[in-house]
């Protein structure tokens, strides 16, 4: 894949059997291979974002097409679609909201994802590639506390009959619109991300870039809607390297190198999720084997008794305000993608959800956020993974890949709500799943993500994740045995199979009961864990 960027928000991409083009209002576009078709992606009617160039440039091409986010509250966007010769509208897609749909010619899957400004971002897949354009899709947080202020005073007095909120409802506001519309993002490994860094949000644009590196892989990304001003891009690489390490060497509109290929990869097909951030990483003595065939012992788990050092004790609250720290290659030039080379671990989300204890729980449905857990010590951490071909089979976060090796993944749900509360009858979490996404191939001298998340649709947060690691000196292929994911539970589900396919989709439902599944009551005799293996061979 290369890329070029155009200026502003515009870039310019080339794959292998398909040319694609991006919010292009700037600069002049590379020449265009009659052989592939072509793709122009236009994220808003913005005029930072649309221009009338891309129209006149698709007039002249056979095989195009024109995907466009379309929000009919802007009085602006019917007016200049009218205006449109039908020999471009013929080729024209409107798309709104959360979308999932195939380019007419099936060589495309597009997702679109609500904006917090004017119409979408996309999430685009073509030849093994998955490239991000978030268009307008950013924390929208423009005005400090003061400036609020002023203006919602001169709001009262210009415009009486508008509802505006005051400062920090505003601010929760416009933090969980953004969190809501990135959240189809969780978990997905993405080659190329084109993201918003703009000095108009100066004071919040590093967290704007937080959140897509904390959820995401992202392989490679560029920063956009920059309004020209590069030098502030520049200002923030000083200020965050830590965020920067896989950012796209950047100058100004052209600046990137368009014969430089992405980084290899392997098959991201079941890949993993989100961008690693520097995990301490667990110290459980060696443990029984928690074989699926057994009944479990009375608090569900792996019976892993983990002792930490007194350095190494978790937090009693995560911070609201984390950066993701940067890591560095064991070797000169080494790939800094989504598999890693990495020696420490940070891997548990989100970072900013409240934590209890074993003897102070939650007066509210939480999953997985009790931090002296006496069974498996720091519930966050609650994917963990071991060699069954090794003596002692200690569960851990990091394994060494050895041809024909077999392997055991656990991953432990908790709905950690006082289940001694006299409310407790309401603390039932529900629609409760597991999603588990894992490569399926490990190139030789990489580290490699096997991340699960669990969730629930009354829950807060509705979505915990952790992901355990495994490295390989080897090109290796990872094979799941069938039938080995297995639930483990004191309730009648206990022993339940559970489907790959539905793992690594939209997620199995867990819970304590065959007929209810789904529904997870609070408290340790109710919370389980899920196992599953997989065997190891070179490629």
């Amino acid at each position: 894949m290369k890329s070029i960027f155009l200026g502003e928000s515009g870039f310019f991409i080339e794959t292998a059997n398909a040319t694609l083009v991006f919010d292009w209002t700037q600069g002049q576009l590379p020449r265009i291979r009659r052989d592939k078709p072509v793709y122009f992606f236009i994220s808003h009617i913005h005029s930072d974002h649309c221009s009338s160039k891309a129209f006149k440039k698709a007039e002249g091409l056979s095989e195009v097409e024109i995907y466009m986010g379309y929000d009919n509250s802007s009085p602006n966007v019917n007016k200049f679609l009218g205006g449109l010769p039908g020999s471009v509208s013929s080729h024209l897609h409107l798309v709104d909201g959360v979308n999932k749909l195939k380019s007419e010619d099936g060589l495309l899957s597009i997702e679109t994802l609500k904006s917090t400004d004017l119409g979408v971002a996309f999430l685009v897949e073509v030849d093994e590639e998955v490239i991000f354009h978030a268009g307008d899709l950013y924390l929208k947080q423009t005005m400090n506390k003061k400036e609020y202020r002023k203006w919602q005073a001169d709001m009262m007095i210009n415009h009486p009959l508008t509802p505006v909120m005051d400062y920090e409802s505003q601010f929760i506001h416009h933090n969980n619109e953004f969190f809501t519309y990135t959240e189809p993002l969780i978990g997905r490994i993405i080659d190329f991300g084109m993201i918003p860094l703009d000095p108009r949000v100066e004071g919040v644009a590093h967290k704007t870039l937080m959140r897509y590196l904390d959820i995401a892989t992202f392989r490679s990304w560029s920063p956009m809607n920059l309004r020209g001003k590069y030098e502030f891009v520049e200002r923030f690489c000083r200020e965050f390297p830590e965020l920067v390490p896989d950012m796209k060497s950047f100058s100004e509109p052209g600046g990137y190198e368009p014969d430089v290929e992405t980084a290899p990869k392997p098959e991201a097909a079941s890949g993993p999720a989100a961008k690693d951030a520097g995990k301490e990483p667990a110290k459980p003595e060696p443990e029984p084997k928690p074989a699926p065939e057994e009944q479990p012992a009375k608090e569900p788990s792996p019976e892993a008794k983990q002792e930490k050092e007194p350095d190494a004790a978790p937090k009693q609250e995560a911070p609201q305000e984390e950066s993701i720290p940067a890591h560095e290659s064991e070797e000169p030039g080494g790939y800094s993608g989504g598999i890693r080379h990495l020696e420490t671990f940070d891997a548990w989300g989100p970072k900013d959800r409240a934590t209890f204890t074993w003897t102070s729980r939650a007066k509210f449905i939480t999953l997985n956020s009790i931090t002296d857990n006496p069974r498996i010590g720091d519930e966050r951490n609650f994917v963990r993974v071991r060699d069954l071909n090794k003596k002692d089979m200690k569960l851990c976060d990091k394994v060494e890949l050895e041809p024909g090796g077999l392997y055991e993944v656990a991953v432990w749900f908790f709905n950690d709500a006082d289940p001694n509360s006299p409310e407790s009858s309401t603390y039932v979490a529900r629609d409760v799943k597991l999603r588990i996404n894992q490569d399926r191939r490990v190139p030789r001298g990489y580290t490699s993500e096997i991340f699960g998340m669990v969730s629930a649709s009354n829950s807060t947060p509705r979505r915990v994740w952790d992901k355990a690691y495994m490295h390989s000196n080897f090109d290796a292929v990872i094979n799941f045995v069938e039938r080995s994911a297995v639930i483990h539970s004191n309730g009648v589900c206990n022993g339940m199979v559970l489907s790959f396919d539905e793992l690594q989709g939209d997620g199995a439902l867990l819970g304590y009961s065959r007929l209810k599944m789904g529904e997870l009551p609070p408290g340790g005799s109710f919370a389980g864990f899920v196992t599953y293996r997989f065997t190891v061979t070179k490629a």
